[in-house]
């Protein structure tokens, strides 16, 4: 039920992806790590998988860094997002389309 806004979040994939079965991607959130204010969670989701949600990871202050890398299986060409959860409740998304 809460708002999802765009910015702050950005998904780090080609925009091309030869081969579909291992494609690396990243996702960065600007935002602090601090005990104040911290990114709590960052959730993937892709539009044609059975279960669109990739993945979720939960990040604390101690992490120092807003980022995290992993490796995505993907079919065909679809679009991915990424949405962040703030500390102080916000959601932030980026959205990226990619060919297979």
């Amino acid at each position: 039920g809460k708002p999802i806004r765009p910015g702050k979040v950005k998904i780090d994939i080609s925009p091309l992806v030869e081969n579909g079965n291992s494609a690396s991607m990243g996702v960065f959130v600007d935002h602090p790590q601090t005990a104040e204010a911290h990114v709590r969670r960052i959730g993937v989701f892709n539009e044609k998988n059975p279960n669109p949600e990739v993945a979720v990871f939960h990040l604390g202050p101690r992490n120092g860094s807003s980022r995290v890398d992993t490796r995505i299986r993907l079919a065909t060409t679809q679009k991915l997002a990424a949405v962040a959860e703030l500390s102080d409740g916000s959601l932030w998304s980026d959205q990226v389309e990619v060919i297979i």
